[in-house]
């Protein structure tokens, strides 16, 4: 089910620059945050099926930080492209 959702997320995300009208870009809001929100549900469960009850706090807090590194370079690379173009 989770492998779905991404599949379907990515396909949204994919032809979201096809679309040309309001109503297109809410229903591509609507399924992009139906598949992020289905995704982030099944994620513990996921994890619990991984891992031991025992490391089951562990293996949040790595995801989660090995999730959280791309984003430190969002500010840096959003602050390069403002003041070179």
């Amino acid at each position: 089910m989770m492998a779905t959702h991404l599949l379907l997320w990515a396909a949204t995300l994919y032809l979201t620059p096809l679309c040309s009208s309001y109503a297109c870009y809410v229903l591509t809001a609507i399924v992009m945050g139906w598949c992020g929100g289905a995704t982030f549900i099944l994620t513990a469960v996921f994890f619990m099926e991984l891992v031991d009850p025992d490391a089951f706090s562990m293996c949040i807090g790595v995801a989660s930080f090995v999730g959280g590194l791309p984003l430190l370079a969002r500010p840096p690379l959003i602050g390069y492209y403002r003041d070179t173009l």
